[in-house]
């Protein structure tokens, strides 16, 4: 009785220990990505100064209109798996939107909002499409699979969040 039950409780302690650290290292995780993440944006940021005080602020839009659209892209990446789901759910509903703006929906809902009403422009000419069609197989083809699949995908987050 006492070795089935010594057994029991070392069984749960490894379990508990287990979502424990997995959690407390989840969350480091998040930290940490969050400060990596801060570095590109402020990297892209100084690019965009550099475009307007150029005087090429059509250039410093298209920049940021990508932007709108890679939030969307990612926040699709962020809930489309439940695996995702289930780990984000650990950090819980009340994180903090200073340090992790990608986990509320009210920032995924600003970005549909702007983008089903401006249009993107990542978005080929259907013309592009009749192109790689003719070259299919050929050397230098594009591919245009994978641009197709980013445009459905903010067309499908603007949709869906932009209530």
């Amino acid at each position: 009785m006492k070795r089935s039950a010594a057994i029991a409780f070392a069984i749960v302690s490894i379990v508990f220990g287990g979502v424990g650290g997995y959690w407390v290292g989840f969350k480091r995780g998040v930290a940490v990505g969050d400060a990596a993440s801060a570095v590109t944006f402020g990297d892209l940021a100084m690019g965009e100064i550099r475009l307007l005080d150029a005087g090429k602020p059509d250039k410093a839009r298209y920049f940021l209109e990508v932007q709108v659209d890679d939030g969307l892209v990612g926040w699709s990446e962020l809930t489309s798996s439940p695996a995702t789901r289930a780990s984000l759910s650990l950090l819980g509903s009340r994180g903090e939107s200073y340090q992790s703006p990608w986990l509320s929906e009210t920032f995924v809902r600003r970005l549909a909002k702007y983008r089903s009403t401006h249009p993107s422009p990542g978005i080929l000419p259907k013309e592009f499409d009749d192109i790689a069609a003719q070259c299919r197989g050929e050397t230098g083809c594009w591919d245009l699979r994978p641009l197709r699949e980013r445009e459905a995908t903010v067309a499908s987050m603007a949709a869906k969040y932009a209530h």
